[in-house]
């Protein structure tokens, strides 16, 4: 594996105000609040650079007292990558960090090489602007549920579409493969700078989802395959399975 470590920034962004869980991030699994796991999980990649984007002084303290580092952004921000942005300006204005890793801070328990493959991916093509990750679904009614992203890419592995709804839609015999999209993200410093310095595009604004915007103003994201869907904390219901899920993962580890 290439050395990336002094030339990429981990930022995890968090916001209290989260719209469909307010206040996630302190969840309690396991007797810890989610977003240190998901610290753990950063830090279990060897990458260092490591840093929690807050909007809030108890998200702020609860991750320095972690012995983390976190730095405090604009409330007001329209998306992730947005403080992700921000973050990056405040932590390295001499311009060190040539990669971004956008991890976000809802999947606890992620396999940290997964992490690490989103930078390979950019790293390896040279067209490619973003970098991000889709699985196999493996249970075919999660296709049909919003919350669950979907993503369809070209022969290059190029990103075509994310959608909340199925897509492809089949209309025939074929049965194509459905491709779970995975919230990491891989940005080129100077590539994150152009798309954060972008309007909200309309697909973007309809779908609830900032990657069409790379997509409409004609940044190529580049996607790269795995076999893990990590448990991802949405919804309160999610909260449950995490939980659950939580109990395997530290009795195997």
């Amino acid at each position: 594996m290439h050395n990336f470590n002094e030339k990429v920034a981990i930022i995890i962004p968090i916001r209290m105000a989260s719209t469909r869980l307010p206040g996630k991030f302190h969840a309690d699994i396991e007797g810890k609040p989610m977003i240190l796991h998901i610290i753990d999980r950063a830090r279990e990649t060897n990458l260092t650079n490591i840093f929690v984007a807050c909007d809030h002084l108890d998200h702020f303290k609860l991750v320095e007292d972690y012995g983390a580092h976190a730095i405090m952004t604009d409330e007001a921000h329209q998306s992730g990558s947005d403080r992700v942005f921000e973050a990056l300006e405040l932590i390295d204005p001499e311009k060190q960090f040539e990669y971004v890793i956008n991890l976000q801070g809802d999947i606890p328990f992620v396999d940290p090489k997964l992490i690490r493959s989103v930078i390979l991916e950019l790293y390896q093509d040279e067209k490619a602007d973003i970098s991000t990750m889709l699985a196999a679904f493996e249970n075919l009614e999660d296709i049909k549920n919003p919350n669950f992203v979907k993503a369809i890419f070209n022969i290059n592995h190029h990103a075509i579409y994310f959608s909340r709804l199925p897509i492809p839609l089949t209309m025939g015999t074929y049965n194509p493969e459905y491709y779970h999209h995975i919230g990491i993200y891989g940005y080129r410093r100077a590539s994150l700078e152009k798309f954060i310095s972008l309007p909200q595009s309309g697909l973007e604004l309809a779908e609830k989802l900032e990657q069409l915007r790379a997509i409409e103003n004609g940044m190529i994201i580049k996607v790269g395959i795995t076999n893990e869907i990590p448990v991802s904390v949405d919804v309160p219901e999610d909260l449950g399975s995490a939980r659950v899920f939580a109990k395997e993962f530290f009795k195997s580890s």
